[in-house]
């Protein structure tokens, strides 16, 4: 994908514990970057690696 092309962001709502929304918070504040960000980056990380590391015989 050309550098001049961003990819279009959908919003989408879920429901989540206060404890774990103030985790999210505290990481996010911890690597300097917003709520948005860490979760998509976590999501990432489970879409592209997480997901397979069991069905592999890895674990965590």
């Amino acid at each position: 994908m050309p550098a001049d092309t961003k990819k279009k962001s959908q919003t989408i709502t879920v429901r989540l514990d206060p404890d774990l929304i103030e985790d999210l918070k505290n990481d996010a504040d911890m690597e300097r970057m917003n709520v948005n960000a860490l979760i998509s980056k976590i999501l990432s990380n489970h879409i592209l690696w997480e997901r397979y590391e069991r069905k592999m015989g890895f674990w965590p």
